[in-house]
């Protein structure tokens, strides 16, 4: 990978506005002479004289050289030789930043985090600072940290739930009582469930109904509807290694119908005549 001549100076686009010129590569035309302007442009940046910089960075970056376009960009940010403008400034780390150079698609992504010359849009935020990041940018894994917080828990047992029924429905079912072991020990209700139906039933595990009882309690405790079903059933019939009782067996299927289960509904009525 050739670097071109403002990524060898990876400090040197660092302010707090829009940092980084680092590693890049001209994708468009990379005659010499094109890279020569460009290298003046940042000599003269380098030395305060703004106004030159810019003029050969505009020289360069008309003639699609990435390294340029990101440099006239920066400076229409910050007004550094030319009166800022947000949007003009997007308008050139756009065009570097389409032809796969890192610093200007972080430069791009920050626009949009910031709303800095175009509406403030997370999604394209990310969507820049992702393709930045994917060329090794450190800053732009920081920024996505930033904007990404780490999936909840709750989410993650939820895809293992799915995943599991899943599983379930193709009759894979020691995967599927896996994936529900995983997201029930998460406290995931729907989860617990399921791997109480797998105990009682035997699938993908040894049958157990001691394990299923622990597993529908645990569910039903967080007011799972079939959960309190289960509870009741295996009170009324004393399964499970608990003693029958009537009792407890008419309070769960109460919580089940209360949640409009037919089912309970019948119980109910059943254990009245």
């Amino acid at each position: 990978m050739k670097h071109s001549p403002i990524a060898e100076y990876a400090g040197w686009l660092i302010p707090s506005v829009v940092a980084v010129c680092s590693v890049g590569v001209c994708l468009a035309q990379d005659s010499s002479s094109v890279a020569e302007v460009c290298h003046q442009g940042l000599e003269y940046f380098k030395i305060k004289e703004y106004e030159k910089a810019v003029s050969c960075f505009r020289e360069a970056a008309e003639q699609g050289y990435a390294d340029a376009q990101c440099g006239l960009g920066y400076c229409y940010a910050l007004g550094e030789g030319v009166a800022q403008n947000q949007s003009e400034a997007v308008k050139w780390f756009r065009k570097a930043a389409e032809q796969g150079y890192a610093a200007a698609q972080y430069n791009l992504a920050t626009c949009y985090a910031e709303g800095k010359g175009v509406v403030q849009d997370k999604e394209e935020a990310v969507k820049w600072f992702r393709k930045a990041a994917e060329q090794g940018m450190v800053e732009a894994e920081d920024r996505l940290r930033e904007l990404e917080p780490p999936v909840s828990s709750f989410a993650l047992s939820e895809e293992l739930c799915n995943q599991g029924l899943k599983f379930y429905n193709s009759k894979e079912y020691e995967k599927a009582a896996e994936c529900f072991r995983q997201a029930a020990e998460q406290g995931h209700a729907q989860a617990q469930f399921e791997l109480g139906a797998c105990y009682s039933l035997g699938k993908g595990v040894s049958e157990d109904s001691a394990e299923a009882l622990k597993w529908f309690r645990k569910s039903a405790e967080q007011g799972h509807e079939y959960s309190c079903l289960m509870l009741g059933i295996y009170y009324e019939c004393g399964k499970g290694g608990v003693d029958k009782d009537i009792a407890e067996a008419e309070k769960w299927y109460r919580r089940a119908a209360a949640h409009g289960n037919l089912k309970a509904y019948k119980k109910l009525e059943a254990l009245r005549d």
